[in-house]
């Protein structure tokens, strides 16, 4: 079976947010959406996993990133909407696990307001910080999140910064 066993009631893929199954099997998925052991994940994180903010794509997004991580197959696609220097708005999605989802939404909730100035200097340990922690083997998720915002960045014309942290 494909991800539309745990699709929403609104029949979408919660990782890729598309009306359509992701083809992925139910079993690769089922490691992915559920959080066997929530004792190693704080109620930060938890809250970010079981309430994400910001989800969906931005239709006014004029800066995209996507991150991915070739080893664990987790993506995280930013959506910034950035006017007179400043994030008005943010959103995200991913395909990933707890702590990718975490790290998508707090990261959604940082940036908000921040200077494109405050984007270059957003590192990893600030989001693993704002999230009050992460395992030692998920810390992997805040480098999405980083390379996700350098991605955008990118798009947006405006990564002038040595990104070699």
């Amino acid at each position: 079976m494909a991800c539309r066993v745990y699709s929403r009631p609104s029949k979408t893929c919660l990782f890729h947010l598309s009306p359509r199954p992701c083809g992925r099997s139910a079993k690769a998925l089922a490691g992915a959406e559920r959080v066997r052991d929530v004792s190693a994940y704080n109620d930060t994180v938890l809250d970010h996993y079981n309430h994400p903010r910001n989800v969906g794509a931005l239709p006014a997004a004029n800066a995209v990133g996507q991150a991915e991580n070739s080893a664990c197959g987790d993506v995280l696609h930013l959506y910034l909407q950035i006017e007179e220097d400043h994030v008005a708005a943010a959103s995200f999605k991913t395909f990933g696990c707890a702590a990718a989802i975490a790290a998508g939404s707090c990261l959604t909730e940082m940036v908000q307001g921040m200077s494109v100035t405050q984007l270059t200097d957003l590192r990893r340990q600030d989001i693993v910080d704002a999230l009050g922690g992460l395992p030692p083997m998920k810390t992997h998720c805040s480098v999405l999140a980083e390379d996700a915002i350098l991605a955008a960045l990118d798009d947006y014309g405006l990564n002038d910064h040595d990104s070699s942290t």
